[in-house]
Formats: C-alpha cells, structure tokens, sequence
C-alpha cells in the first residue's frame, strides 16, 4: 500500500519540484538588473575614473554589461592580478603545492635591483592561500624562480589571454605583472571565469579561489567583506608606464563564492586598487545584488 500511494504521489511531487525551480529561477531574473540598468550602475560606480568595468554570467560566459566599450578592450598590465595566474602555473606544474612555504621579509633583489613588498617588516612566513590573500610580492618572486618564465606564459595562454610576450627577461617580474602580459578588462572577467567553471574539477584552480576568497575575509580586498555578500577576488596595482612611481588599480573577482553568478574585472587608470578598483567593485555588487548586499 505504501509503495503504491508513493508512486500516485511521484507526478505531484515533480510537479512541486519544477515549480519551485521555476519560482527560483525567476525571483534570479527578477532580482537582477537589466542590461541598460546594470549599465548605468557600473558607469556610476565609475563615476568620473578613466578605466573600465565588465560584468559576466558566471555561468554562461555572456558579457552583461562592459563599459566604457573602448577601455573595456584596451590591454593594460594586469600587476599583481597576475598572481593567481602564477599560482596556477606552480601548481598545476608541480613546482609549487598548497603548504609551499616562503619567507617575506620585505625585500629580495630581482634583476640586480633590490625590490620591496608592501609591508614595513614583511609578511614573515606564508602558503600559497596567505600570499594570495596578501599580495606578497616577495613571496611570488621565490615561487616564480621556481616555476620558470615558460610555464607561466603557458599558463597565460590556458587562460585566454592574447597579450602574451614571447620573450620575458624577468620571471619574477612576469609573476607580479609587471612585464610580459597586457591584459583587458573583458579578458580579465574571462580569465575569473576560468577559475570559476574549473575549480570543482581541478585541484589547482580550487586553490587559488580559496585564496581570492581569503583576499576579500582578510586580504587586500577586505573593503569587500562588509558587504554582506561572499565574494572572491584579487587586486592589483600596476606602475604606469610614464611613471613608475604612479599605480593603475585592478580587481577581478567573482560572486557569490559558493554558487557564483557574475564575474568582474574593474580597471582603475590612476589611483592604486584600494583607492579605486575596489571600491568601484564594491557599488557595482551592491548595485546588482540589491537587498542581497547590505
């Protein structure tokens, strides 16, 4: 008896399943902005900053809104965004693992010139996930040593990345995206992407998500994790090119972390990527989540 009443129950109950999937699915659609309002929320997030933003489907790859068009295409120097390409490379190559283990102590010499890290003091000791969340310069000058110029720039092209050099003086350099790689904005989104669709298959990748989510709990891209929205990501703070002494600012990230439904990559032209990129980042979330980010 019981088996018959469940099987006069199963249509019922496949008719409540996709209802409730139907239902889902349309408070997403409801809840997320159009194409011209998700447009106008990046461009004020922008507000009067040169540079870009590109907001894509995690799940499709659609780009829903990229703007302004032209700097969204423009290849820029990725800094220190390139650390999770490098990691990658360690990784999925074998050079590196999730405990490697260096010492930051603030300065290593790199090419004959001694080259510094962001913190008075250094970081000390740190694994991959710290260095990540860290932006340890010094760290990934050691990784990058380790990895060779080649396998990084393989690991660039893995990514889709087309601005790749052929001929590098300095793997640590490249490491740090400083030399080598130029990147865009929409490739940038792109490459967050790739992390995204591979990190449940791949070791490597989920990794380096784990780090791009520690950024944000308690990395360089903190500013986010007030939010009230689980987001990964990763800044970066490229010198310009007229003068070194002047930063670009990067972010590329991605939410929410455990089931992602965009990617984005802003690029800041001046300012570094606290002072521009991340906030930048962080109207254009609120912006699209709504209620969903405080």
């Amino acid at each position: 008896m019981f088996i018959i009443a469940l099987l006069r129950a199963l249509p019922s109950l496949a008719v409540l399943l996709c209802l409730a999937r139907a239902s889902a699915l349309a408070e997403s659609a409801l809840a997320a902005p159009g194409a011209a309002r998700l447009r106008d929320i990046c461009l004020n997030a922008l507000g009067e900053r040169t540079g870009a933003v590109v907001v894509m489907d995690a799940r499709t790859g659609d780009v829903l809104a990229a703007v302004p068009e032209d700097w969204s295409r423009r290849p820029m120097p990725p800094g220190s965004v390139a650390k999770i390409v490098t990691a990658y490379a360690g990784l999925s190559g074998g050079k590196i693992t999730s405990t490697t283990r260096f010492h930051c102590s603030n300065a290593l010499t790199v090419g004959g010139k001694v080259r510094h890290c962001t913190v008075p003091g250094g970081h000390g000791s740190l694994d991959l996930e710290q260095a990540i969340a860290q932006s340890c310069n010094v760290w990934v000058y050691q990784a990058a040593r380790r990895i060779g110029t080649e396998r990084i720039l393989k690991a660039w092209r893995e990514f889709g990345v087309t601005g790749v050099g052929k001929r590098v003086d300095s793997p640590e350099r490249l490491a740090v995206g400083e030399e080598g790689v130029q990147v865009s904005c929409i490739e940038m989104a792109r490459l967050v992407r790739r992390v995204v669709t591979l990190r449940k298959r791949d070791r490597s990748m989920e990794l380096v998500a784990r780090g791009m989510r520690r950024a944000v709990t308690s990395g360089t891209a903190k500013e986010l994790a007030g939010l009230g929205l689980s987001v990964a990501g990763k800044t970066g703070s490229p010198s310009q090119a007229s003068d070194p002494e002047k930063r670009h600012g990067w972010f590329a990230g991605f939410a929410p972390y455990d089931n992602p439904q965009i990617c984005i990559a802003v690029f800041c032209q001046e300012g570094n990527s606290y002072r521009s990129a991340v906030p930048v980042a962080a109207e254009v979330l609120k912006g699209y989540f709504g209620n969903r980010a405080r």
